[in-house]
């Protein structure tokens, strides 16, 4: 057990936002307000450290806080062992994976059009990745976008252009996350096969194909044939019988009718794809709560707060986007999911 590394994944977590902050960034008045609430607290602090904040935007604020996740990453494996390690470097994956594809989406644009995503993940990806940084970020073409990979992600992006048909955008981001998860499964199954990093990456996988299958059924009709291509494995507490069934059910009553009948039978409280992915969302983050609060496994702590941290920026940018937009405290609780009373 690596305590060092635990309790400081639980210090950061201890400095999370409350109920109580919540309700105080409700109050801002303005974008720039936010921001000065944000850098007043002692989680974001760093974050805000000489920024000047008039005039500051939405966009720029969610960039400070992104950048500080990543640097708070870098703090906690600091001293792991190797193996250990290890896992915990596959974690940047997600980061990657989000750098492959804004990079072949933004092929054909000139600089100045394109977000200004790659400074937030540099130095994590020049670190501890294969991708070759420099050329994938200036890549004008799917073809230097491959060259810029290794292994199973370049094979995945030149199978795109093979044809030299309209990129498919969907089909390569969905068998980029396959490969993913795949790898680093198999990494915990080989070294963390009985510890919480097992049920909290297998959970997510859950999940992640409970909303995929919902989606494409829903919202693409797309047949169970159709649908079995995009489904990641391992399963974890979902059975390939009843991935089946789901996938082949007749409509949204018998969907949630099979649901009822597994480890997540939790999900059948909700009436669209909205409600459920938030429900998935609150799952995995009450979850990696009590990772952290119990939890003695470092790998499965830094993933957990990996978790609770993209959750609360997540909900910081939709209070500060409806602030900026003036709505009221009724709407803004309603989209964050918080109880926050004036006070």
């Amino acid at each position: 057990m690596n305590c060092a590394i635990i309790t400081k994944s639980k210090a950061m977590y201890g400095k999370r936002l409350t109920e109580s902050d919540i309700s105080m960034l409700c109050d801002c008045r303005s974008v720039e307000d936010c921001a000065a609430f944000l850098r007043s607290h002692p989680a974001f602090s760093k974050a805000f450290e000489n920024v000047e904040l008039r005039g500051i935007r939405l966009s720029r604020i969610e960039m400070l806080l992104k950048k500080e996740q990543c640097l708070e990453f870098e703090r906690l494996i600091k001293g792991m062992p190797e193996k250990e390690k290890k896992l915990t470097q596959m974690f940047i994956g997600t980061f990657e994976l989000d750098l492959i594809m804004w990079a072949l989406r933004n092929t054909e644009l000139a600089d100045e059009q394109k977000s200004p995503m790659p400074p937030l993940y540099e130095p994590l990806i020049r670190k501890y990745s294969k991708t070759d940084f420099d050329l994938l970020i200036n890549a004008r073409t799917r073809q230097q976008v491959a060259q810029a990979l290794s292994g199973h992600y370049r094979t995945i992006v030149e199978k795109s252009f093979s044809d030299e048909s309209k990129t498919d955008y969907f089909t390569i981001e969905n068998e980029l996350w396959k490969t993913f998860y795949a790898g680093l499964y198999e990494y915990i199954e080989k070294y963390f096969k009985k510890d919480d990093t097992v049920s909290m990456f297998g959970t997510r996988i859950d999940l992640y194909n409970i909303m995929r299958i919902f989606r494409l059924k829903e919202y693409f009709e797309f047949t169970a044939d159709q649908i079995s291509p995009f489904i990641i494995r391992p399963l974890y507490k979902l059975k390939d019988d009843t991935v089946s069934k789901l996938c082949s059910c007749s409509d949204v009553k018998e969907f949630f009718s099979i649901l009822k009948k597994t480890h997540y039978k939790q999900l059948c409280d909700v009436k669209n794809g909205e409600q459920l992915e938030s429900l998935c969302n609150e799952i995995m983050v009450k979850k990696a709560a009590k990772i952290l609060h119990f939890s003695t496994n470092a790998p499965a702590a830094i993933y957990a707060y990996l978790i609770y941290k993209s959750n609360e920026i997540d909900k910081i940018k939709t209070v500060i986007e409806s602030v900026r937009y003036n709505l009221s405290r009724e709407m803004i609780e309603s989209y964050v999911g918080t109880k926050a009373k004036t006070n």
